[in-house]
């Protein structure tokens, strides 16, 4: 009987000692931030870039969510960087049909470069107006056209410089430059 009561009050000493440690992705160098994981369903999606992306740790949060499909979803907006070349960029992942879109991190386009390391804030534009810019084709400033917004976008600006808006218009994601 002592016996038995000894090893009860062994093994609850022992259980009181453990403590949750922080969760690794499998097969990732990648320590999740404690204060601010992903939801589960854009962490599944991510989780198909994390070979050659990871989390930027450029801003906090690394992560902005609104519904910038438009489809009345709540999606997600991630600042990562290339685990190669440290391009900065965003990963967009809609919600509805879990799709994704990589822009910048060394992928170039016509509307935006192949790195947002520039970027000194972003945060999500609602505002349903904005005006663009419009240049010359010298690269003068021509002046400013309104533009009308049907969702919400991501703004990135740089400190002591001018910024834009990136805009997922329906069909792909396009720059709206503001300021000079």
């Amino acid at each position: 009987m002592i016996l038995i009561a000894l090893l009860s009050i062994s093994c609850a000493a022992a259980n009181t000692d453990r403590k949750r440690k922080p969760v690794k992705p499998n097969n990732s160098t990648e320590q999740l931030e404690v204060d601010e994981p992903l939801p589960n369903w854009a962490y599944k999606t991510f989780s198909r870039f994390k070979k050659d992306y990871k989390r930027s740790d450029q801003f906090t949060p690394s992560y902005l969510t609104d519904d910038f499909s438009g489809d009345g979803n709540e999606d997600i907006a991630i600042f990562i960087a290339n685990r190669s070349s440290d391009q900065k960029g965003i990963l967009y992942i809609f919600r509805k049909g879990r799709r994704a879109f990589l822009l910048g991190a060394g992928q170039a386009s016509e509307e935006l470069s192949e790195d947002l390391n520039w970027t000194d804030t972003w945060s999500v534009f609602k505002d349903r107006k904005t005006y663009e810019t419009t240049f010359l084709e010298n690269g003068d400033i021509d002046g400013s056209k309104e533009i009308f917004l049907e969702r919400s976008a991501i703004e990135l600006r740089e400190d002591e410089g001018s910024g834009g808006l990136i805009y997922f218009n329906g069909e792909k994601f396009i720059w709206i430059h503001r300021g000079d």
